[in-house]
């Protein structure tokens, strides 16, 4: 069987090496404004800010940043599921 991406599923091993894999990934978050978790197979990253506008802009610059999101998706083939993106707003009151 040919795996074209990613890593293969049902093994065991695979959640293990997935971490390592993505690694990277969960790096691209910078200052203490920006955080970046990974869980299996999912990735999430978290910004902090001013407004809604401001923590938006933060989330795309670190999608698209030089090293950031996009570009490891590419250097790893590892396509983000553009479908199941979903950006959750929180304020405090």
């Amino acid at each position: 069987m040919t795996i074209d991406n990613g890593i293969g599923q049902g093994d065991p091993l695979s959640m293990i090496l997935y971490i390592i894999y993505n690694a990277d990934l969960i790096k691209i978050a910078e200052g203490n404004q920006e955080e970046s978790l990974g869980y299996i197979d999912d990735a999430k990253v978290i910004a902090e800010g001013e407004n809604f506008h401001n923590t938006t802009s933060k989330i795309e610059d670190i999608m698209n940043r030089q090293g950031g999101a996009f570009e490891w998706s590419l250097q790893y083939n590892s396509n983000f599921e553009i479908s199941k993106l979903t950006i959750m707003h929180a304020a405090q009151k």
